[in-house]
């Protein structure tokens, strides 16, 4: 019965690692056709606090990430939590339409969950709808045509 006292100092050490780090955001990357995630893609995320708001002593101001082969990501926030969040996206390849980055509220993206869906696509069409705390970038591959002349109207 002497496990008993180590396995309540190890729970309670997980509770307090996880208040003092703070919210966990998932970054995911779809595509939107299929529903397939896209790994080895590039993620930044830029951490804002506005001149009222505390800021932790040190903290990186910009994270750089890999998506996995899940096509995710995740970063913790620092505490305080930012009041603003500002996300990119790199694609490996040119060849894709996506939403490359945007800024959000920390609040909205911790309460709902936000999605970033080319723009030819409307929202209601989507079938991959993000969770609390997390920001979905639903890209989909050039067509034929748009691969075929994307040399031309890239020169434009």
């Amino acid at each position: 019965m002497k496990l008993f006292p180590i396995a309540g100092c190890g729970i309670l050490f997980l509770l307090l690692e996880s208040v003092s780090y703070g919210q966990v955001i998932t970054i995911r990357v779809i595509d939107i056709r299929n529903g397939k995630p896209l790994e080895k893609q590039h993620v930044s995320i830029l951490i804002i606090y506005d001149r009222d708001e505390t800021t932790p002593t040190k903290y990186d101001k910009v994270v750089k990430l890999e998506t996995d082969i899940e096509g995710m990501a995740q970063i913790r926030l620092p505490e305080p939590l930012p009041g603003t969040l500002q996300f990119g996206l790199r694609m490996t390849s040119q060849h894709w339409h996506y939403v490359s980055g945007s800024m959000v509220s920390t609040k909205k993206l911790t309460q709902q969950g936000i999605e970033l869906i080319p723009t030819e696509k409307r929202k209601s069409d989507c079938r991959i709808k993000a969770k609390a705390g997390e920001i979905v970038f639903l890209v989909r591959p050039f067509s034929f045509f748009e691969r075929l002349f994307y040399p031309v109207m890239k020169e434009l």
